[in-house]
């Protein structure tokens, strides 16, 4: 994959999915890797990951609250 392919498949999604949700997509991935990394009794790699996750969410809600197309 490069750039340009990455970008046109963002346009895809963009046509289906508010940018809030796809980053909320994107905060399930780490909140999947925060459950595998606590699994794995990796602590910093969980708090790193739990962190990303809810950044993401939070982010998300303010780009949908503002730009809700």
């Amino acid at each position: 994959m490069n750039d340009n392919l990455a970008r046109a498949q963002m346009f895809e999604l963009l046509e289906r999915y508010t940018a809030g949700s796809i980053l909320h997509l994107l905060s399930e991935i780490y909140e999947q890797a925060a459950k595998e990394a606590e699994s794995a009794g990796d602590v910093a790699a969980y708090e790193r990951y739990k962190m990303l996750g809810h950044a993401l969410f939070v982010v998300g809600q303010g780009i949908d609250s503002t730009n809700p197309s």
